[in-house]
């Protein structure tokens, strides 16, 4: 039964979550929370993922403004 609650969740949760940057801790928060599992250390999960996120993303724009000045 708990297969099938967190398998429904996390596809409901992640169906509107696509386009919205760090909606994956939300939606792991839903899956956490639907199943009963403690959700108190997820500030550290918020942490690692903020240093993963902004350097990724500071490079990836970095890339496509140097593309963007390159073409005119």
């Amino acid at each position: 039964m708990r297969v099938y609650v967190i398998s429904v969740t996390a596809t409901c949760a992640a169906i509107g979550a696509a386009a919205i940057p760090s909606a994956g801790l939300v939606t792991m928060l839903m899956v956490l929370t639907s199943v009963g599992l403690p959700v108190e250390d997820v500030s550290i999960i918020l942490a690692v993922d903020w240093f993963l996120y902004v350097p990724h993303h500071t490079l990836k724009l970095t890339i496509l403004f140097n593309r963007q000045c390159n073409e005119n």
